[in-house]
């Protein structure tokens, strides 16, 4: 379950990315059924917060937002480098600083980009 302050950082990535890359964010649910069935609704386990597409070019974004000190689940981390494998901007952000970076808008050359992917390879998938 995502945290009230997890949730505020979502919504601040999302308005500050707005000029750069067009996201939508994703929520999972868990409700039950008349007769006591549980039904999980939302996209498959390990999917980040955030996907979309970079203004200008149409590449896929996808981005997990965590608060420190929580982590990606190793299912998320594995999304995210399959995705980044496929030619996608994907990664972990922890600030919207993080998320600017990723996808290359704090620097008018790209030059961030490519080093704020880089940087989630380095943690291991379990």
């Amino acid at each position: 379950m995502r945290s009230k302050a997890e949730s505020y950082l979502v919504n601040d990535i999302i308005r500050a990315l707005y000029p750069h890359a067009r996201l939508e964010r994703h929520n999972v649910g868990k409700f039950y059924t008349a007769d006591g069935r549980p039904i999980y609704a939302g996209p498959p386990k390990g999917y980040p917060d955030l996907s979309g597409n970079r203004r200008g070019d149409g590449r896929a974004v996808y981005i997990e937002a965590k608060i420190h000190p929580n982590k990606p689940t190793p299912e998320q981390l594995r999304y995210l480098a399959d995705r980044r494998d496929e030619g996608a901007i994907a990664g972990v952000c922890y600030s919207v600083t993080d998320a600017l970076a990723l996808i290359g808008a704090a620097d008018p050359e790209g030059k961030t980009e490519e080093k704020a992917e880089n940087t989630e390879k380095t943690e291991e998938i379990k």
